[in-house]
């Protein structure tokens, strides 16, 4: 129960005189006013419980509610980020792929020009009109013995022979493709009556220069069919012709010697790539020293193999040997004792090793022999020379 200061103290100074009516509605209509300015009346005091209940309610389902949203987003970034970790894994795996394919684009590519593997991946063009001639059979049995494709074509000059290349790439899928190129080099089979007639109406010069300009080659050549032997004028001309032209003369009296033209054609052509490849490679190498194995001498760490190696700069020399060789580096052992030995020897330079003895064989029957004067300034003239002209 409230208590009312204002109210209770004009009750109680009524106490004593007896209030009238009007006194009392007045004094209630007052508690009424302050009971509403304080929170209401006990109506609506008996109401409060059920508004409180209400609120802490709604601030309930107001928790799940963000409990709820916070649990959907945190799903929502989980499913993102494993969609991400799926994209990267196939992105990788689509490029590990990639690369598989492009290794072994380029394993194949390199397998095709080794010279032992290049043959097979070369096709002969014949021109149509060859087959017409005597020699056409023969040249397609040669190519089938050696296991060369051949095919038929329509060539823009008759009796003309052109290479295509089976080569191996990647297209747009990344799926390897095989596809035939065309090389620009041509042989040309000319038969030894129309050769006299180009010979006698000077016409031969501006023949070849029409099928450069037809045929748009980096290489021809014109096998030409005739029995007899040139004459001078003809000798002449052909001379001209291959100077002011890149044209390769070949001439063939039987039929043999055209299909091994042929034969030798086509492989020097299928290994273009192989040799272009090994020129480049040389290239970025020292120019007097190259990689071969051939006739090479190793030299580890420690100096095993450095007398070997001088035995075999000497044996360089003509009319040098090994024994020769072993005489030498037996008294000077290097190269630079070599040098010393003729830096104090005097004038004799030239005679410093004519008399070392070779010897052939070990035993009591074995017999020596001088190195003589001609192997000895030679030598002195290599060793000793300040010149490279004189060398």
């Amino acid at each position: 129960m409230y208590k009312f200061s204002e109210s209770e103290d004009k009750l109680s100074s009524l106490n004593s005189d007896e209030p009238s009516d009007s006194d009392i509605e007045n004094i209630l209509q007052k508690y009424k006013d302050e009971e509403a300015l304080i929170g209401g009346s006990d109506s609506d005091l008996a109401d409060k419980p059920g508004k409180s209940k209400s609120r802490k309610r709604q601030a309930l389902d107001a928790q799940r509610e963000e409990r709820s949203a916070q649990k959907l987003k945190k799903l929502q970034e989980a499913k993102a980020k494993q969609a991400l970790r799926n994209f990267e894994k196939q992105a990788k795996k689509e490029a590990i792929e990639q690369q598989k394919l492009l290794k072994q684009s380029l394993k194949a590519a390199a397998k095709s020009i080794k010279p032992e593997e290049c043959m097979r991946y070369m096709t002969v063009e014949l021109d149509c009109e060859i087959d017409q001639t005597p020699y056409g059979a023969i040249l397609k049995e040669a190519l089938a013995k050696s296991d060369i494709t051949c095919k038929t074509t329509s060539q823009v000059v008759p009796n003309l022979i052109s290479w295509s290349r089976q080569v191996q790439a990647l297209d747009d899928n990344m799926q390897l493709k095989q596809s035939n190129v065309s090389l620009k080099h041509f042989l040309l089979i000319m038969l030894g009556s129309e050769f006299k007639e180009h010979i006698s109406k000077n016409t031969l010069l501006a023949h070849v220069k029409n099928m450069f300009a037809l045929t748009q080659c980096k290489q021809f050549t014109i096998a030409v069919y005739i029995e007899e032997k040139l004459n001078p004028n003809q000798e002449t001309v052909i001379i001209e012709t291959q100077m002011l032209t890149r044209c390769d003369f070949r001439f063939v009296k039987e039929l043999e010697d055209l299909t091994e033209l042929l034969l030798q054609a086509t492989k020097a052509v299928a290994q273009i790539p192989h040799k272009l490849k090994r020129e480049e490679k040389y290239k970025l190498l020292n120019e007097y020293f190259s990689d071969s194995n051939k006739d090479t001498v190793k030299v580890d760490a420690n100096g095993n193999g450095l007398n070997r190696l001088w035995q075999q700069m000497l044996c360089m020399f003509p009319l040098a040997r090994l024994e020769t060789a072993e005489a030498i580096t037996a008294v000077y052992p290097t190269p630079a004792a070599l040098f010393q030995a003729y830096e104090t020897c005097g004038c004799k330079k030239e005679e410093l090793l004519q008399d070392l003895c070779i010897r052939r064989a070990r035993g009591p029957c074995t017999v020596a022999r001088r190195i003589g004067p001609e192997l000895s300034r030679k030598c002195c003239n290599f060793f000793c020379a300040k010149e490279n002209v004189f060398l």
